[in-house]
């Protein structure tokens, strides 16, 4: 699904690293996955002023009766929301339709990984050590499980 971008995207943080012709097929080409059946509906987001206050939205995309925001990152906080998977097309590889894997859908899943890398290295030092770091980052608590889906990370110690 493409990309209704908002006149300020250039201006976002998300957003602004990333080359034009990539921000071009991202608003032409349908590069995004999206598997949602929940959204927050551009309507009620203007009806929300705290909503309104914190969040800055880059993008939007429509069902076909409902337009609703596909991206938005905070105004002052590091906040970030996206209603579709930028991870996808370069590691997805089971035969789903909605999954593009098109250079410029793993271009720009790309670009994000080394946005949100950035940002995660920006946090990290503002703590004394890692094991407070990761009190604030990891839950002990299994909040859901998905059968066919599972994510795996190694912890490593910075240095």
């Amino acid at each position: 699904m493409p990309l209704n971008f908002t006149g300020d995207v250039l201006k976002s943080r998300m957003f602004q690293n990333f080359p034009a012709d990539l921000l071009r097929s991202l608003a032409e080409e349908p590069l995004t996955a999206n598997f949602h059946n929940w959204s927050l509906s551009m309507k009620n987001f203007t009806r929300n002023e705290k909503l309104k206050e914190f969040f800055h939205v880059l993008t939007t995309n429509t069902d076909g009766t409902i337009e609703f925001i596909s991206t938005m990152e905070g105004y002052k906080y590091p906040v970030y929301g996206v209603q579709w998977h930028p991870e996808k097309p370069p590691y997805e590889w089971k035969k789903l339709v909605g999954i593009s894997h098109a250079p410029n859908a793993v271009k720009a899943a790309f670009y994000f990984a080394q946005f949100f890398v950035s940002e995660g290295n920006m946090w990290v030092y503002i703590y004394h050590s890692i094991g407070v770091v990761l009190k604030k980052m990891l839950s002990s608590e299994l909040l859901y499980t998905l059968a066919l889906q599972m994510h795996c990370f190694e912890l490593k110690k910075i240095t």
